[in-house]
C-alpha cells in the first residue's frame, strides 16, 4: 500500500486505488519497473547494441515516433549478408538474475521498420523469412522466435505487441535479436516495451 501521497513506491511506479503498480501491469524488480516507454528522453535506460557477423548500427532516442514523444531506435541498422544479426539488449538487475515466476515473465514490444529499399527481411524478389528473436541470457536460458514472417516486414507499419512467455529459473539479461536473413538497411525502432 502506498497510502495517498505514493511516497513509498519504487522507481516508475504509479499509485493507483492506493497502492503501487507498474504502468501497464509490468513486473517490479529491483527497485524498478521492467517496462520501458522512452518517455523520459534523457537516456535510452540501460539498453544497449550488439552485433553479430558483419551487423552494424548504434542506439538513440528519437522524437515523434508515433508511440507517445519518445520512442528507442537502432540507427542506421545494416544487415550487409544474410547472417548478419543485431541484438538489442537490457541488463534487468545490473547483471543479478532475476527469478522468474512458475508462471514465467511476458515479454512485448511494438516494433517499426523504416527504410528507402526494401522491407525487413525483403530478399530481392519480394520474399523472404525474417525473424525477431527474443532470447535470455545470450540465449542460454532460452530462445524463441516472437516475430516471423514468410514475406518480409512492411516500412513504416507499427507491429505492436509481439510478445511471448518465457519460463525457467532465473535471467540476468534480455536480448531481442533482429535477423532479416538477407541484406537491408534502414532503421529500426521499439517502443512500450514491458516484461509482466
Amino acid at each position: 500500500a502506498c497510502g495517498l501521497t505514493c511516497s513509498a513506491c519504487g522507481s516508475g511506479q504509479q499509485c493507483t486505488g492506493g497502492n503501487c503498480a507498474c504502468p501497464d501491469g509490468a513486473a517490479f524488480r529491483c527497485n524498478s519497473c521492467l517496462y520501458w516507454d522512452f518517455e523520459s528522453g534523457s537516456t535510452t535506460s540501460g539498453w544497449t547494441l550488439s552485433t553479430r557477423n558483419d551487423g552494424t548500427g548504434s542506439l538513440k532516442l528519437v522524437t515523434s515516433a508515433g508511440r507517445g514523444n519518445y520512442s528507442l531506435m537502432i540507427q542506421n541498422a545494416s544487415f550487409p549478408n544474410v547472417t548478419s544479426n543485431l541484438l538489442v539488449q537490457i541488463s534487468l538487475c545490473s547483471g543479478v538474475s532475476v527469478p522468474i515466476p512458475a508462471s514465467g515473465f511476458t515479454f512485448s514490444v511494438d516494433v517499426l521498420f523504416q527504410s528507402n529499399g526494401y522491407g525487413f527481411g525483403d530478399d530481392g524478389t519480394g520474399s523472404g523469412s525474417p525473424a525477431v528473436v527474443l532470447e535470455g541470457d545470450a540465449g542460454a536460458a532460452f530462445s524463441h522466435i516472437i516475430a516471423s514472417n514468410t514475406g518480409p516486414f512492411t516500412n513504416g507499419t507499427w507491429y505492436p505487441s509481439w510478445s511471448w512467455t518465457f519460463t525457467g529459473t532465473s535471467v540476468s539479461t534480455i536480448d531481442l535479436r533482429f535477423a532479416p536473413q538477407a541484406s537491408w538497411s534502414g532503421n529500426i525502432i521499439l517502443d512500450n516495451i514491458s516484461i509482466k
